[in-house]
């Protein structure tokens, strides 16, 4: 099976295409919040994806949303 590998372009793009008005996550972030720091953020949450999917290790919380 060929490895999937994380993008710091695509976490980016969907981070800036969160709903603003939505309600907030589990975590209490709001969707803007979320997308008002997309690129101070992207570069650690994409290494944070990349290392779940390469360890096959998903956090609980994650399992949960």
């Amino acid at each position: 099976m060929t490895p999937i590998k994380v993008e710091e372009q695509g976490v980016l793009a969907q981070l800036l295409r969160l709903n603003s008005y939505k309600a907030s996550r589990p975590d209490d972030l709001s969707h803007g919040v979320l997308k008002e720091l997309a690129h101070s953020i992207c570069a650690p949450l994409t290494a944070l994806y990349q290392k779940s999917l390469n360890t096959a290790i998903v956090p609980s919380d994650w399992k949960k949303s």
